[in-house]
């Protein structure tokens, strides 16, 4: 289960406690959560984008990093500086890329959603991907799964298709076995196995 919170415009604040997972996927560090009695907190969230990115392109991170204790609001303007770059040390290459951008990631606002403006849709900015993780050692090295990923993720959720089948752990376990037979071991090899 997980708790969350809702900030509004006014600043008022709700937390809903205990909520259900009732899908996840530890490979794309993804879940979705039920509320409880059926409950809807907003009546729509935004719109997930259709379009492929490209270097260069403006984005937004958007999220609740903290500011001394407290969660603060924020919005971070980057561009794209590697559309599909491959970095196995945040998602195996051969599930997804991810995308390498310049829009701020600090503690508190990974998982939340990297931005594209569009006028055409509520709120004027679509999802290109969810922020996953920074570089560390390197300024404005960030990371977001892309949009293409979370659909995937979403429509395997909608079919009720099972990420942790017997097959897939025995799959799985082969994969981490195979890290320790390596001639050139690669301790960070591991973290490929446990969820961000």
């Amino acid at each position: 289960n997980a708790s969350i919170e809702f900030e509004d415009t006014q600043g008022n604040v709700k937390k809903y406690e205990n909520l259900k997972v009732i899908y996840a996927d530890e490979k794309v560090d993804l879940a979705i959560l039920a509320f409880a009695n059926n409950e809807k907190p907003f009546k729509e969230g935004l719109k997930i984008a259709s379009k492929n990115l490209t270097d260069g392109q403006d984005v937004w991170s958007a999220g609740f990093p903290a500011l001394g204790k407290d969660p603060s609001w924020q919005l971070g303007r980057g561009i794209v500086s590697n559309a599909v770059a491959k970095v196995k040390d945040i998602i195996r290459p051969e599930i997804s890329t991810v995308i390498q951008h310049s829009a701020q990631v600090d503690s508190g606002n990974s998982g939340g959603p990297l931005l594209l403006a569009d006028a055409t849709v509520q709120g004027g900015y679509a999802v290109v991907g969810v922020n996953t993780a920074k570089a560390i050692g390197r300024q404005a090295a960030n990371f977001a799964i892309p949009a293409k990923t979370l659909i995937t993720f979403i429509d395997n959720a909608l079919a009720n298709k099972a990420t942790a089948t017997e097959e897939s752990l025995v799959t799985e376990s082969k994969e981490f076995a195979e890290i320790f037979s390596e001639k050139d071991f690669d301790f960070d090899n591991i973290g490929l196995f446990i969820s961000n």
